[in-house]
C-alpha cells in the first residue's frame, strides 16, 4: 500500500526517497489523489492520481501540476480538486490545457504573419555569402 501522510510544509521539505528505489510517491491524506513524486535526486514534483473508467478497471492517469518548489501547498490541494472536478464531469484536464495551448500558439503565428516582421525579415549572411552558396557547392 502507498505511503499516506498529512501534508505540511516542512514534512514535503523533510522526504527523501530511499536508497535503491528509482522514485516514490505519497499520498497527501487530507486531498484525495494529490501525490508528491519524489526522486533520488530529491527532485519533487506534485500530482494528482486518479482513476477514469469504471471502477478499479478504469486507467490510472498521473496529472502532473508542478514543482513542489514553485507549487505551495495549498495551490496544489486546489489544484487537485479543480482536476478531481473537471475528471468527475468526464472532461480530461490534460485535452482540454492543450487545446488552450495549441490555441494561444496559433492565435501568436497568426499575429506575427499579419505584422509583416516574416516579410521582411532577410536571411543571415555566412561570411559574406548567401546561406544556400555558404554550404558549398553541392555533389
Amino acid at each position: 500500500m502507498a505511503e499516506k501522510i498529512r501534508f505540511t510544509t516542512r514534512r514535503i521539505a523533510a522526504l527523501t526517497c530511499p536508497p535503491g528505489k528509482d522514485r516514490v510517491a505519497i499520498f497527501d491524506t487530507e486531498q484525495p489523489g494529490l501525490a508528491v513524486r519524489v526522486t533520488p535526486t530529491g527532485n519533487k514534483t506534485w500530482y494528482v492520481i486518479t482513476r477514469t473508467g469504471p471502477g478499479r478497471s478504469g486507467k490510472v492517469r498521473w496529472y502532473a501540476i508542478g514543482a513542489v518548489a514553485k507549487v505551495p501547498l495549498a495551490d496544489a490541494r486546489k489544484r487537485a480538486r479543480e482536476i478531481l472536478g473537471a475528471v468527475a464531469r468526464g472532461l480530461d484536464p490534460v485535452a482540454e490545457e492543450r487545446k488552450a495551448r495549441v490555441g494561444r500558439l496559433a492565435e501568436a503565428l497568426d499575429a506575427y504573419a499579419r505584422s509583416g516582421a516574416a516579410r521582411d525579415r532577410q536571411p543571415p549572411e555566412v561570411d559574406g555569402a548567401s546561406p544556400a552558396r555558404a554550404a558549398g557547392p553541392l555533389r
